[in-house]
């Protein structure tokens, strides 16, 4: 159990990072509308 969350916490680092980014404007436009329709749906 342990071990799962442990190889799990690098992966959900990288998430927060990637949203940052787009929140930062540091992905383009286009990008965004990709990943909100694949991982955000509203």
């Amino acid at each position: 159990m342990f071990l799962s969350l442990t190889l799990l916490l690098p992966f959900l680092l990288f998430f927060i990072s990637v949203v940052k980014a787009v929140v930062n404007g540091e992905i383009t436009e286009a990008e965004t509308i990709e990943l909100t329709e694949e991982e955000l749906p509203v």
